[in-house]
């Protein structure tokens, strides 16, 4: 399979064609080996998403879809690459409000960023827990 057809796919939000192209994948019977390159494919597409937001190319909605795209092929990978992707991550970020800062949006586009960019994010819970977010 051509890996890069899957990153131009998820850099185009082409959410249809990307998911037929999975399903293909998967009817292949690949390797963990492969469904990690899909995976990997599928980040440098996010990294794309975020690289044209910044270029005032798309819109934080587009970063949110992207974001849940890439949720969805990994579901999707589970059953090949495993369930325990946090190997695969950049590091860890702590993601907190600022006392009296009302900006969930923003700290929810700022949240799925980091984690395309390949972080695990750690969010507090209301009851003062941490909430670990492995998207």
């Amino acid at each position: 399979m051509e890996f890069k057809v899957i990153t131009n796919l998820m850099a185009n939000l082409e959410e249809e064609n990307l998911m037929l192209a999975i399903d293909e994948f998967l009817a292949l019977n690949p390797s963990r080996e492969e469904g990690l390159y899909v995976i990997e494919a599928c980040r440098q597409g996010t990294e794309k998403v975020g690289t044209l937001f910044e270029a005032g190319e798309y819109f934080a909605g587009d970063l949110l879809l992207a974001g849940q795209l890439f949720r969805e092929v990994k579901k999707r990978l589970e059953p090949v690459v495993g369930s325990g992707l946090d190997d695969l991550k950049s590091g860890a970020i702590a993601l907190g409000p600022v006392y009296g800062d009302g900006q969930e949006d923003g700290n929810e586009i700022f949240r799925r960023l980091v984690e395309m960019a390949g972080f695990i994010v750690i969010n507090p819970c209301c009851k003062g827990s941490l909430q670990h977010s492995t998207n």
